[in-house]
């Protein structure tokens, strides 16, 4: 059987007059089918063109040919699958999907929908996108390849909450394989603007282990009785660690895995979502520099009273530190400030992520006597003159930041740190 994709649907229309370059290997499963409609002597069929899509428009039983018996497998709805045969037995149209793999045409089609929202902003494809007329409802036999770029004139919703792209009048793709710039953007050499929501950047559900920060370790240290001002996973808490690893008969490791971390009495959903979370973004396509700049302001208040945490840089019931805090408020406002990263922060060695953002040339500096709400304002270390701290500005002199012991808003320059390095400007 062949499925493309994730079992999503995806759709569009080609709106260049540029060739369409071949699809890439999206298929997964079983070698290509090869008509089965003699096991019906009443069934008709015709072979499809190459890497015909087909969508399922509800839960659909799987059979073993046009007519004949069910299978155990149900497909759910809203999946893609190349097809290779179409056949007509007892008067119903069936699709050929794998070897004597078929489903009813009856259950192919358009997934139901909102209302179309006119739109005006240009999308990049992630992958090759087959084109459809509608929300999936005929596939147009047209494949539009990856890295194009597409005028969206408007965007609808499907009931189970896939975001479609209207490409021309009635052909769609589905959101999922593309990415949405921001009407309002930076300069090219300069953190780019995405009107589609910052997806994770590293492994979710890492391990624990000997420098590891971050919300896991803060957790991990209240629950081994180990001070958490600084939650950093020391040789101290490795060595308690092995013992209860001991205790308990798993793999004396030192490291902090998921059975430990449910040994030790916390979900185990938890280990994962503490990762995953990235700010919901706040703006769209049609936003403007303001918008940007006060969705980031918004999601650092959201934060306000929550305790520092080093490395940490997650949900704002938990706490975060000060890059912690920057790169979420970024997240919800459309800038994934790569390489830094929130996933990537509580790693050993990434503790100083203001550093790295400091140093990342798609930022762009500007006077400290020119800053403006929104920028970020980086201060050094007076001891070592290295960049330490990072906040946002506020205007009025005012930022707000995580610093010992909690998220808050304070003058630029206080007696705490006042030694600014310079003014950064996410959105210029």
């Amino acid at each position: 059987m062949k499925k493309i994709g994730k079992c999503f649907i995806w759709t569009a229309l080609a709106l260049t007059t540029t060739a369409l370059l071949a699809p890439a290997p999206l298929v997964q499963g079983a070698q290509g089918p090869q008509a089965s409609l003699t096991t019906d002597p009443a069934s008709t069929g015709e072979k499809l063109p190459d890497r015909f899509v087909i969508g399922l428009q509800r839960d659909t039983q799987l059979y073993n040919g046009p007519g004949r018996a069910a299978t155990d497998r149900t497909l759910p709805a809203g999946s893609l699958w190349l097809a290779t045969y179409k056949a007509i037995s007892g008067g119903e149209a069936w699709y050929e999907i794998g070897a004597d793999q078929w489903v009813k045409a009856k259950d192919v089609g358009e997934l139901p929908h909102s209302a179309k929202t006119p739109a005006d902003f240009t999308v990049t494809l992630n992958s090759d996108v087959p084109l459809w007329i509608g929300f999936q409802y005929q596939f147009t036999g047209r494949w539009l390849p990856k890295g194009s770029q597409w005028r969206v004139s408007g965007t609808g919703t499907t009931t189970d909450g896939q975001l479609w792209y209207e490409l021309a009048d009635n052909q769609w793709i589905n959101a999922n394989e593309a990415t949405a710039q921001s009407t309002y953007q930076n300069p090219s050499q300069y953190w780019q603007i995405s009107a589609t929501q910052i997806k994770p950047q590293g492994t979710v559900g890492y391990n624990l282990g000997l420098g590891s920060e971050g919300i896991k370790t803060w957790f991990t240290l209240w629950w081994l009785g180990m001070d958490r001002s600084y939650a950093s996973l020391n040789q101290t808490a490795i060595n308690k660690i092995k013992y209860f690893q001991q205790q308990w008969g798993l793999p004396v490791t030192g490291e902090v895995d998921v059975n430990f971390w449910t040994h030790m009495g916390f979900k185990q959903s938890d280990w994962y979502d503490i990762d995953s979370y990235v700010a919901p973004l706040k703006t769209n396509a049609n936003s403007a520099r303001a918008d940007h700049i006060e969705a980031m302001i918004a999601t650092a208040y959201a934060y306000m009273g929550k305790p520092y945490i080093v490395g940490a840089s997650s949900a704002p019931y938990y706490g975060t530190d000060c890059s912690g805090l920057v790169m979420q408020a970024l997240y919800s406002s459309g800038i994934n400030p790569l390489p830094s990263s929130a996933i990537r922060h509580a790693q050993p060695g990434f503790e100083w992520e203001s550093r790295n953002l400091w140093d990342n040339p798609q930022l762009l500096k500007v006077p400290y006597a020119e800053r403006q709400r929104g920028d970020l304002i980086f201060y050094r270390d007076p001891s070592s003159g290295l960049i330490w701290h990072v906040a946002i500005y506020l205007g009025d002199n005012q930022v707000i930041e995580s610093w010992p012991p909690q998220i808050m808003v304070q003058p630029v320059e206080n007696w705490q740190r006042s030694w600014v390095a310079g003014v950064g400007r996410p959105f210029i």
